[in-house]
């Protein structure tokens, strides 16, 4: 996650607003606009949201979210529980298939960068968290493959994105996070 904590907020404060009909509308991505930030446009997921309030954690304490904010999202995620799985499937498999195009590609076209591989680790990251949340359901096999492809293309390195957010990526989980480009 490479975005401003005061970005991050916004989206969070609105994606909890829609949350409800988001899983109620049955959608696997959703545009919303942010105020706060002059009406940008972000897309909305299941997986984009669940990395966001772990993420919440690592902001400054008026950006964080409160207990009983916690709560109602626990609250609301199980009410909507089968819907919520259901989406967050269907958005694992987009990401997977994203993330297996892009992998190909770099191997294909030889051209990875740092920058690069920082913004296409936020594919691997939304699958890690929505994986968390709703168990691999067999999608280990082809994960295993692509991380295998991102090893051979990275070696260790310090965390990609902005150090403030590391502690909500601890390393043995996000180890694709601390990676860099081999040259």
């Amino acid at each position: 996650m490479q975005e401003a904590p005061s970005y991050i907020a916004a989206v969070l404060r609105i994606e909890m607003e829609c949350l409800e009909d988001f899983l109620m509308q049955g959608q696997v991505f959703r545009q919303i606009q942010i105020p706060d930030w002059g009406n940008r446009i972000h897309l909305m997921s299941l997986g984009d949201f669940l990395e966001r309030v772990a993420v919440s954690e690592c902001l400054a304490e008026d950006l964080r979210l409160d207990a009983q904010t916690h709560g109602d999202i626990t609250r609301l995620l199980e009410t909507w529980n089968r819907q919520a799985a259901h989406l967050g499937q269907r958005e694992m498999n987009s990401r997977m298939r994203s993330l297996q195009w892009s992998l190909e590609g770099w191997h294909r076209e030889g051209n990875l960068n740092q920058s690069y591989l920082a913004t296409e680790m936020s594919q691997r990251a939304r699958l890690e968290r929505l994986g968390a949340y709703l168990g691999w359901q067999g999608a280990e096999r082809d994960l295993h493959g692509m991380d295998a492809q991102i090893r051979s293309m990275t070696h260790e390195g310090p965390f990609m994105w902005n150090p403030a957010f590391a502690a909500a990526y601890p390393q043995p989980e996000y180890w694709f996070l601390y990676r860099a480009v081999r040259v």
